[in-house]
């Protein structure tokens, strides 16, 4: 029976850890906001309009600043909500996969495709995700 070198082992689980970490953020986002952007604009359009108009409770200076905080803040927000289908966040974490080292790429590549194990929970602290891989010994 061939028996894995520990510290291969231990190298083939640190690399999966650091691994998974890298693919947190893709898991962790929202779905994406339909048309948020859009629905800005338009609410941006109608509180300037007010603001010009005098229908606001509040100064123009001030109304026209808050009315175009509102939208860069939504207009950042869309900047940051990228597309999210299951193809874009597959592709996305076997291109993190690309930034481990040679030697590591596969069982990265593997975990990236839902292979190994998972253990722990969010509400726990965290989540651990595990790739082992038989190597012969040499």
């Amino acid at each position: 029976m061939n028996r894995i070198p520990s510290s291969h082992l231990a190298r083939r689980s640190l690399a999966a850890a650091a691994a998974m970490l890298c693919f947190a953020p893709a898991f962790a986002a929202g779905p994406p906001a339909a048309d948020a952007l859009a629905a800005a604009k338009a609410t941006y359009a109608r509180e300037r309009a007010a603001c010009l108009s005098g229908e606001s409770y509040e100064d123009r200076e001030t109304c026209l600043k808050e009315a175009g905080a509102a939208l860069a803040e939504a207009r950042r927000k869309d900047a940051s909500s990228p597309d999210e289908s299951a193809a874009t966040l597959a592709a996305n974490a076997m291109r993190r996969c690309q930034a481990v080292p040679a030697a590591d790429r596969y069982a990265c590549e593997q975990m990236a495709q839902g292979r190994g194990t998972v253990s722990g929970s969010v509400e726990g602290g965290g989540v651990l995700k595990e790739y082992r891989e038989v190597v012969p010994a040499q």
